[in-house]
This record gives structure tokens, C-alpha cells and sequence, in this order.
């Protein structure tokens, strides 16, 4: 074959097919459905050399995704009927996903900096391992992959015990056959099961399950015994990630959070852990483009959570541009291999995107810049102490500026003028060198 790429072969008698649909009122998004599994013998190459094939092993492969699930080439997910190994350094499994490559601009590197960057920020806890792939369905070229590793419950990637649980806050709740809902959680948004298995989800674990996530949320929204129920560090970790890498998934979908145990005696005994980051289709965007879920919306609000948050950034800033350096030094090996896939897939497709080259550039010098603000976000650490600034000095007429707790301005308005709309939450107040804090409820 020639290409340089692991090359994986998919022999299937037809393809797999799906519907397309949108969400009911009142619920957001647009989703897949009927997208059953076909059979199918999959052979990954590498270098030309068989590495593994599953002949006679009945492979089964389905189109999967949400949006993504709407264009061709389809993202897929790959059913082996024995565990295995098909990426370096992953451990073995029996499902893996096929990610076609963005041909956007910056597309190719989304998912690889995307990965990278997590595991840097979250001080290596476990992500998904992927691998660049050209993709042959029934002897002919399909597209640019990547192979990935699923999230799942695993020793080997989120190692929770028989009592504990791995869900998913998910805007596309709709479309799957079991969820909950929490009280203070909108509409739009709902939590679905990576584990246990739906067949295993009794009505009586799920009220389990949504009792412990009201007193969670309860804690996240009254500000109160916070630390009792979810890792502080966790969070800050995970959100930080999503902001350095200005991705949209923040506020929705890819969300997921386990509890390594849900013990009888002592229910707090272990608390709410952020999952792995995924999916980075919607990487490098500015910073007003960038959102969060409804739960980081209050944590936000917290001093503890942005103190931890602020502090984890101060540690990691100067390190992130290195970690992309030496990444793209690495990649720079692959420029040949990838510009052959890229003559491929445009021959196919008829589209092409920037050069791997200069995707490189654009991402550095995005990168750049969004550290740079970054900096100017977290460095405004407003002091919480009494500045000996009495509010009764205020003048009407008086310009005041209004800071959430992550330290950016909100507004502006003049002492005597009606008080902005704010959501509920902490906030600071600020004229010249003095201060106060007040809390919206």
C-alpha cells in the first residue's frame, strides 16, 4: 500500500447506514439513529506488514456521533469479538471509534493537541490514545482516521469499582433509551450512563444515583459542604484544560463524571471526578466563543474553585507552549506521510485544507495569543480582604465595574443608576483601589 500510514482494511458486504434526526421541543441538538452494527473483517497494516486481522472473527461496524454523524466520510465505531491492541501503548479492548480527520482549517491537529495538552493539564490521568489512519473500505480509500480508544469503565483507563458510576452530562439525553435528570439541571441537558450498562440500572440504583447528584448539585449552587461531594481539583483541572484549548464541549456533551464508589455506610467516601476530555472538534476558538455547563457556571462563582483553578494555571502556563513544541516536532516526521493522505482524500473527496506545515503555524500562533490572555484572566486576583473603603462613601455618579470570580469584567455602570442583571452568584465590585463583595440569589 505504500502510503506510510497504518493502513486499516474494512471488508464489509454493505455498509452501515443510519437516520438523521432533531431534537424534540424544548431539547437541543440533532443526532443519529438506526445505525446498527454491520458484520465485517477489519486488517490493520502497518508498514506494509499484516499486524492484525480479524478473518473469521465476526468485527461488526456501525456509523456513530452526533453532529459529526451528518457528513461524509462517517465517523465509526469498530467492534472486535476479542480484545486487542490495535493502537501502541492502549491496552487492549474490544471497541474502538474511528474519528475521520477534520479538512478544516487546523482540523488535523485538533484531536492530537487536544489529547496531549489533557493529559499534560490533568498530570497524565487517563485519556483516549489515538493513532493517524488511512481507512480502505472494501479495497478502496475511504479517508484520513484517527483510531481511538473508547471511554469506558477499565483498569486500564477509568478504574472504578462494581458500586461506582461513570455518566455523562449530555445535551443529546433525548435520543438515549435511559437518563436522569437533576433538580437545578436545564431543561436541554440530562445524564446518561457509560456505566453501569443500561440492563444493569435498576430503578432503585438510578434514584440512587440522581439522589446523590441533587446533593451535589445542591452543594455546587449553595456554595455550601462543596468539598464533600465533588474534587475540587479534578474540576479546575478539566475546565482548565477546555480553556486553553478554547473548545465548545465545555458546555455540553463530553461531560463526563464518575464517583469510584457509592458506598452504603459512607456515600461521600469518594467524590465526583471530571472524566476524560473528548472530542476536540471545536478547538482553538476565541475566547468569547467559549462556554460552560451549567455546574462550572456556579463553581466559577466559588473563591475556592477559582483559587485552585488560578493556582494549577500558575504551575502549568510556562510548560504548555513546550508540550505543543515538542508535539509538533514529533509530527514534523509525518509531514510526507500525512500530505500523501491529504492527495488521497482530496482526489476522493475534492476538498483539501491548509498544509500540515501551516496548520502548525495557525495553531502556534493561536496558542500564543490565547495563553496571553489566559495570563490576563488569571492574573486578575482580586483581593477579598476589607480594603478599609466604606460603601457609604460611594457618590452617585461614581464609575463602578463589576468582576465575576474568575476576575473578568462584567460591566460597567454608574453608583445610583439600577443594578445590571446578573445570574445568581459571587461577585465583586470595584471603584479604583476599593472593593466589596456581594452575592446575587
Amino acid at each position: 500500500m505504500g502510503w506510510g500510514l497504518p493502513v486499516l482494511s474494512l471488508q464489509v458486504d454493505t455498509m452501515p447506514t443510519t437516520e438523521y434526526i432533531s431534537a424534540p421541543e424544548g431539547c437541543a441538538g440533532q443526532t443519529i439513529v438506526n445505525n446498527d452494527y454491520v458484520g465485517c473483517d477489519a486488517s490493520l497494516y502497518r508498514s506494509d506488514t499484516l499486524f492484525y486481522s480479524t478473518k473469521g472473527k465476526n468485527a461488526r461496524l456501525r456509523i456513530r456521533g452526533n453532529t459529526s454523524a451528518k457528513y461524509i466520510p462517517y465517523p465509526f465505531k469498530l467492534k472486535l469479538s476479542q480484545k486487542e491492541s490495535l493502537i501502541d501503548d492502549a491496552s487492549k479492548d474490544k471497541e474502538w471509534v474511528l474519528l475521520r480527520v477534520q479538512f478544516s482549517k487546523d482540523g488535523i491537529l485538533r484531536n492530537l493537541v487536544g489529547s496531549e495538552m489533557a493529559k499534560f493539564i490533568r498530570d497524565n490521568e487517563w485519556q483516549p490514545s489515538y493513532e493517524f489512519v488511512n481507512v480502505m473500505i472494501n479495497d478502496e480509500y475511504y479517508g484520513l482516521y484517527q483510531i481511538a480508544e473508547t471511554v469506558k469503565r477499565s483498569d486500564n483507563k477509568i478504574d472504578i469499582k462494581k458500586s461506582g458510576f461513570l455518566i455523562e452530562m449530555d445535551s443529546y439525553f433525548w435520543s438515549e433509551d435511559l437518563y436522569f435528570r437533576t433538580d437545578r439541571l436545564p431543561d436541554y441537558y440530562g445524564f446518561t450512563y457509560k456505566y453501569p450498562d443500561y440492563g444493569d440500572v435498576t430503578a432503585d440504583l438510578l434514584n440512587t444515583h440522581k439522589q446523590f447528584l441533587n446533593e451535589a448539585e445542591e452543594a455546587i449552587y449553595s456554595m455550601d459542604d462543596l468539598e464533600k461531594y465533588i474534587d475540587i481539583e479534578s474540576f479546575a483541572k478539566w475546565h482548565l484544560a477546555h480553556q486553553i484549548l478554547g473548545t465548545k464541549d465545555v458546555a455540553g456533551s463530553n461531560v463526563y463524571i464518575y464517583k469510584e464508589d457509592l458506598s452504603e455506610k459512607d456515600k461521600c467516601r469518594t467524590k465526583l471526578k471530571m472524566g476524560p476530555l473528548w472530542d476536540f472538534d471545536s478547538s482553538f476558538r476565541r475566547e468569547d466563543e467559549v462556554k460552560v455547563n451549567p455546574w462550572l457556571r456556579e463553581l466559577l462563582n466559588i473563591p475556592k474553585f477559582v483559587d485552585m483553578e488560578r493556582r494549577i494555571f500558575s504551575q502549568k502556563k510556562d510548560s504548555v507552549l513546550v508540550v505543543f513544541d515538542s508535539l509538533m516536532k514529533t509530527l514534523e516526521e509525518m509531514e510526507v506521510v500525512l500530505d500523501c493522505s491529504y492527495r488521497q482524500h482530496t482526489k476522493k473527496y475534492g476538498y483539501h485544507t491548509q498544509s500540515l506545515s501551516d496548520a502548525v503555524e495557525s495553531v502556534g500562533e493561536w496558542l500564543n495569543q490565547r495563553m496571553e490572555f489566559l495570563e490576563e484572566v488569571y492574573a486578575k486576583k482580586i483581593d477579598m480582604e476589607e480594603t478599609g473603603c466604606g460603601i457609604e462613601n460611594l457618590k452617585i455618579g461614581d464609575a463602578l465595574s463589576i468582576f465575576d470570580m474568575p476576575g473578568k469584567e462584567i460591566v460597567r455602570f454608574d453608583y445610583g443608576d439600577p443594578m445590571p442583571e446578573l445570574q445568581n452568584g459571587l461577585y465583586i465590585v470595584r471603584k479604583g483601589s476599593c472593593h466589596w463583595k456581594f452575592i446575587v440569589k
